[in-house]
This record gives structure tokens, sequence and C-alpha cells, in this order.
């Protein structure tokens, strides 16, 4: 029996809303209205569709899952890959079929349990006649985060998707997770809408980078940034991420600033608000190999790894659990 609306958007994670096109496809959101259209004044479009974070899970005995998939551009990266994980461990990649740009999707797993399976990152992803044979229930993750940042965040270079630090991040400690990041942003209070249908108990901020290398004033936009969020989620817990390493950056100013000195503007600014400030600098390696461009800017699938693994040792350090 293929699955209606709302039996899938119980299934569906990383998403605000689940809406259904007028060609029977079903889009999964993780900005507002509001947040979308504002991204589209900014000149983002359509890094807003992409479906970064996002996922399906269902715990139980399936035998079949099945569905149709319409992928189409959601960044500048073309990566049509999904992963599917069985209990947590990651069985397979599929390479889905980009021309036409349509096809369909069945995977029987091996095992028992929980089965998630992680769409794109970087491009949009749509499915519709969704299918699930077998005795199952919707996955269950209590603790909401929300992540909110640049291209680092949204999985700029993660081929898998499941393996960007926010996903890692989001399996290893079982979160139900909204990825609101935008490839190429910086810390625009416009972003964050007071409507948001999604109250987290943790927020991960991570910008930097691109302000560093805009011609805006970083410190008044930090401010403001913060600010606004700690009117919006008075009670969440907030960890800033400072900007990682960068091999472009060494030595190199930009407007009279270095990336350190960002960085230390904006843990200066976390901490005046109560928030935590986590040195992004030693959370990866300052090695070219664990990155995935000739800028140095964007970690590879390895360089996410340390970038996960050092985080939540540090986050484990701090008292977050499981």
């Amino acid at each position: 029996m293929i699955l209606s609306k709302e039996a899938l958007s119980e299934i569906a994670f990383g998403c605000i809303e689940t809406t259904e096109d007028p060609d029977g496809f079903f889009s999964f959101h993780r900005l507002t209205k509001h947040q979308r259209d504002h991204l589209d004044r900014r000149g983002f479009t359509p890094r807003q569709y992409a479906t970064a974070g996002v996922f399906l899970e269902v715990h139980g005995a399936v035998k079949r899952l099945s569905f149709s998939y319409d992928l189409s551009l959601g960044s500048s990266r073309i990566y049509p890959y999904a992963d599917v994980c069985e209990n947590g461990k990651l069985k397979k990649t599929v390479t889905f079929v980009m021309s036409p740009l349509t096809g369909t999707f069945s995977y029987e797993p091996e095992e028992s349990g929980r089965l998630t399976v992680w769409f794109p990152n970087l491009m949009k992803f749509r499915i519709k006649d969704v299918e699930i044979e077998g005795d199952y229930s919707p996955g269950k993750r209590e603790r909401k985060v929300l992540f909110a940042g640049d291209s680092i965040t949204q999985g700029y270079d993660s081929v898998r998707p499941s393996l960007s630090y926010a996903n890692r991040l989001t399996e290893y400690f079982q979160m139900d997770p909204l990825n609101q990041a935008i490839g190429g942003d910086i810390l625009d209070p416009g972003n964050l809408d007071p409507e948001l249908p999604f109250r987290p108990e943790t927020v991960f901020v991570a910008y930097g980078t691109n302000d560093w290398s805009g011609e805006h004033d970083f410190t008044a936009r930090s401010d403001q940034f913060l600010y606004k969020l700690k009117r919006i989620l008075p009670d969440a817990s907030v960890y800033v991420i400072l900007p990682i390493w960068r091999g472009e950056a060494v030595g190199a100013e930009r407007n009279g600033m270095t990336l350190d000195d960002c960085r230390e503007v904006l843990r200066r600014t976390a901490l005046r608000y109560g928030y935590e400030a986590v040195n992004g600098k030693e959370l990866v390696p300052h090695e070219a190999e664990l990155y995935a461009d000739d800028r140095v800017l964007h970690p590879n699938e390895e360089g996410f790894g340390y970038y996960a693994a050092n985080l939540i040792k540090y986050l484990e350090s701090r008292g977050f659990q499981k």
C-alpha cells in the first residue's frame, strides 16, 4: 500500500513540512516559507530547497522499502547520492539516475531493526509512491537539534550524505535534526524566523568563513544574529562553532581581518550571550588532503570524520549525552 502524506510525514525527519506537489511528488522543507522567500530575495535559490539532513527512518522487520524519485539542483554541486543505513551502519550508497532525473528506488534490508535512508545534502530530492513491506513503526528521536551555518554544515563536500559532520552528529546522538545551513551564507539575522515551528533543545551555529571573505561589518552581524537567536530560543543550549581551518586563509587578511580575528570576534560575542564557543580550528587537522577542493575550504569525508569525532569528544566532555 502506498503511504499517505500523513504516514510519510511520520517517518520523515529533518524537515518541518511535507508538501504534495501538483505532479504527485512530495517535497520536504527544512526552512519555513518566510526563510525560503528571504533567501530567494538574497539570491540563494535553489539552495534553500536542498534536502540537507533529511531522512526516512522506520523500526521493525521491513522486507522492502521503495519509492519513485525526482532530483533537481540544490547547490553548486551535483551529488545524486543517498545512503541506506541499517541499525546505524552504512550498508549502501545509491547513485541515482541523472538523465532523466527521475527513477525508482527499492531496497531490501538484511537485518531487522532501524532502517534509515539519508537524502542528498546538496540536491533537492522529491519522492512519491512510497511503499514499505513488512511490520514497522516510525522512527523515534527525542532530542531536537537545529544546525545553522554555511556550506560546510550543509554538507559540502561529503559525497555520501550520511558522512557530513552534521549527519554523523545526528546519528551518534540519535537526534531529531533540522539542518538550515545554506552554502555561501553568512550570519544574516534575517535567516532566523521567530515563527519557526521547531523548538530545539540544542543549536549549533557554524558561520564565519564566508563572513571573513565578505565585505560587511562582521562584528555587528555576529551580534545581531546571536541577539535575535537568543530572543527566539531563549532556553536552547547554543554551541557556536568557530570557523575550522581554511588553507587559503593562512597568513591572509580580508577587510583588515585575519580569520583568527573573526574567530575571536565570534568567540567574544558568543560568550556575551551565554553561549559556548567551540574552537573549530582544532576540529579538523590542518592537512590539505582532508579537504576536497583546491581552496582547502570544504572537508572531504575523511575530514568530516575528524570534525565529527572531535566535536563529539568535546560535547561529551561537557556532559552532552546520548
